[in-house]
């Protein structure tokens, strides 16, 4: 799915929310140093890279859920039908450890990490208030270490972090 498309499903999505109260989460993951891959390895390695990042995230998703590429390195993952910001970050780690796992390429094997902002769907709400929300988190995850994942929280206007103990090296 592309970035226009992602919006379109975003809308359908907070339609949804608004009319019968589905619970629905976004995430907004970007690839920890892509470019520093593509710098070192190539344009190919970083291809197939993204290749495996991109199904590996499709791997952890259900079948209601959405995935879609929305930049160079950054993607956008609807999750419908979750319970809660808890149940939300869970899938996010999940994704998060899933795409930590080396990675074969033509350059061998490669390792690449997310840091990933996650915040709810609230009823009725813009495709651009819901994604600066995810966005922002995904900023902070950036700004706190990488490889992290951030669930947005409006009470404090700002993330509640999800720590690891241990970041992958190229």
């Amino acid at each position: 799915m592309n970035r226009h498309e992602a919006l379109e499903q975003i809308t359908a999505i907070a339609g949804r929310v608004l009319r019968h109260g589905d619970a629905s989460a976004v995430l907004f993951c970007d690839l920890d140093n892509f470019k520093e891959i593509n710098d070192t390895f190539g344009h190919l390695a970083g291809d197939e890279l993204l290749r495996t990042v991109a199904a590996r995230i499709r791997m952890g998703l259900r079948s209601g859920d959405m995935a879609a590429r929305i930049g160079g390195d950054e993607l956008m993952v609807m999750l419908q039908g979750v319970r809660s910001l808890g149940d939300a970050v869970t899938i996010a780690e999940k994704l998060r450890r899933a795409v930590a796992q080396p990675i074969p390429t033509s350059a061998g094997d490669l390792s690449i990490t997310l840091s990933i902002g996650v915040t709810m769907v609230e009823p009725g709400e813009s495709p651009d208030a819901i994604i600066s929300r995810a966005d922002r988190a995904m900023y902070r995850a950036k700004q706190t270490g990488r490889n992290r994942v951030l669930a947005f929280n409006e009470e404090s206007d700002g993330v509640e972090a999800r720590n690891v103990s241990w970041q992958p090296v190229l």
